[in-house]
């Protein structure tokens, strides 16, 4: 078929009318699309995913000859001749810019691999239908295109709770709330492609008591289920290449998952703060691309860490899931191979059970626990509250991640966490150690003593003994955190150096 033939700007054609004949035709094709007042068309990489890129002008010249044949009025000899043109950068700045293409390209918050759960219209009882958007571009949830995937079967409730809590049968979890936030991790990307949940939305952390325990695992399965490949992000500090730069990448990018991998030591992020509180547009600048608003309510950002230390702020913008590891546990496998395997083998299956929780829910009038306001995103925790305890029958969701914060944003905690994992490992739990010992330990584990200024034994050892008493309230003197209890004993003991007994302070850990 012929291209049809658009007259640039020129003659009595106007810049307007020549945007209008000319994203009249590129809106047929759903491949370039309008987001945060940037025109942006799909790429592929080298292993296949696809994602969504800025297109500058001078790349704009080229796209326009994939729709139509380009033509220019030329004056000759006193009259005006139509001839083949290339479109200069200044009359495709003029396009890009212009009302008919922020008015005609379809808009889009996002990409998604398979079919989505997008919320519908209400019914007469004020019900909310659930629409399975299949593959190709939708309007709905402010525009998402739907790359690929098998329809989705429907299955019961009951069928569809079992589907979703056997993914996590195989992992350790430190309590139920764990597991139940772990669920929630599972259920979530569901509302928040589909426009369910357009408030904040946590990032989930998966902490791990050692490694090789399961927590990238974990996020694997969570992959799997959407079909998705995320955007990982690992440690950076800054400068070029920044973390924040890798986070903007990402967003522009398009796709549902950001990942931040094995990250360690201090995690600090004002923009990564920001965005995961937006809940809408957030301004992202890569280099060479300009500043592009990117609606954050489409991402789901997920962390994992042996042990990473986050600000304050950070951590009342998480939620957190702890898991140990099962020393010797023969893991299940199935027809395909492992887990992983099988759920990718079986993907639209364990889709669709997470579409029958979410009509599930829906037909509960999209109900939330009121009562549950022990997260700073109450909107998603009294969602997934409900969800947990009354459709997937899990523990409460947030028992306990109070401790969890603590354990994430407390420089001390993070540190003692640390050694206690040391002494786990190292089979000493039920000793005792004084302050000196357990810097001694902090040393041979190249765990970071945090605020200690000075590399002396004795000043490592006084900083030890400091955080101790900060942590270790009196007269309790017992700590617990974590999957861990340090018990403080005080003991008397002769001094050789000092000729006298001294009251020495002793520490035993404990699970």
């Amino acid at each position: 078929m012929s291209k049809p033939e658009l007259i640039l700007p020129s003659g009595s054609v106007t810049i307007t009318e020549c945007a209008d004949a000319l994203f009249h035709c590129i809106a047929a094709h759903r491949d370039l699309f309008m987001r945060g007042g940037a025109i942006q068309e799909l790429v592929r990489d080298d292993k296949g995913t696809l994602s969504l890129s800025v297109v500058r002008p001078e790349a704009f010249r080229s796209r326009i000859e994939n729709y139509v044949k380009v033509k220019r009025w030329h004056a000759v000899k006193g009259d005006f001749d139509l001839a083949d043109a290339i479109c200069p950068d200044e009359t495709a700045k003029a396009l890009m810019a212009s009302q008919p293409a922020e008015r005609l390209l379809p808009r889009i918050r996002g990409i998604a691999s398979c079919p989505v759960a997008a919320q519908g219209p209400q019914d007469a009882s004020g019900l909310r239908a659930v629409l399975s958007l299949g593959k190709g571009y939708h309007d709905a949830a402010g525009g998402i295109l739907v790359t690929d995937g098998a329809e989705v079967p429907t299955m019961p409730t009951g069928e569809a709770v079992g589907y979703v809590k056997g993914m996590l049968d195989e992992f350790s979890f430190n309590t139920p709330s764990d597991r139940a936030r772990a669920t929630a991790m599972l259920i979530t990307p569901a509302l928040r492609i589909g426009g369910w949940l357009r408030g904040h939305c946590p990032i989930f952390v998966i902490e791990a008591d050692q490694s090789q325990t399961g927590k990238g695992y974990l996020l694997n399965l969570l992959s799997a289920l959407y079909a998705e490949r995320p955007s990982l992000i690992g440690q950076k500090e800054g400068g070029v290449g920044s973390l924040d730069e890798s986070i903007s990448a990402a967003m522009l990018a398009g796709r549902p998952f950001i990942q931040f991998d094995n990250m360690r030591g201090s995690m600090a992020s004002s923009f990564l703060e920001m965005v995961i509180t937006a809940g809408g547009m957030v301004p992202c600048r890569v280099p060479h691309r300009g500043e592009v608003s990117v609606d954050s309510s489409y991402f789901t950002f997920t962390l994992t860490s042996n042990g990473v230390e986050t600000t304050q702020d950070l951590a009342n913008r998480a939620c957190i899931i702890r898991i140990r590891k099962r020393t010797g546990y023969a893991f299940r496998t199935y027809a395909e191979g492992d887990l992983r395997s099988h759920v990718q083998a079986q993907q639209s299956q364990y889709l669709g059970a997470v579409f029958a929780v979410v009509k599930a829910w829906a037909e509960e009038g999209c109900a939330k626990n009121q009562a549950e306001n022990r997260h700073d995103f109450r909107e998603w925790a009294q969602t997934m509250d409900f969800i947990c305890r009354n459709i997937l029958q899990e523990a409460p969701l947030l028992d306990g991640h109070d401790g969890a914060k603590e354990s994430t944003s407390n420089p001390a905690l993070v540190w003692l966490r640390a050694v206690a994992i040391a002494i786990e490992k190292s089979g000493r739990m039920e000793e005792d150690f004084h302050a000196g010992t357990l810097a001694e330990i902090s040393d041979e584990n190249d765990i970071e003593i945090p605020a200690c200024r000075d590399s002396s034994e004795e000043a490592r050892r006084k900083r030890v003994g400091v955080m101790l008493k900060r942590l270790i309230s009196e007269p309790e003197n017992v700590l617990e955190f974590d999957a861990y209890k340090v018990t403080r004993n005080v003991v008397e003991r002769y001094d050789k150096e000092r000729y006298e007994v001294m009251a020495t302070k002793l520490y035993r850990f404990c699970k």
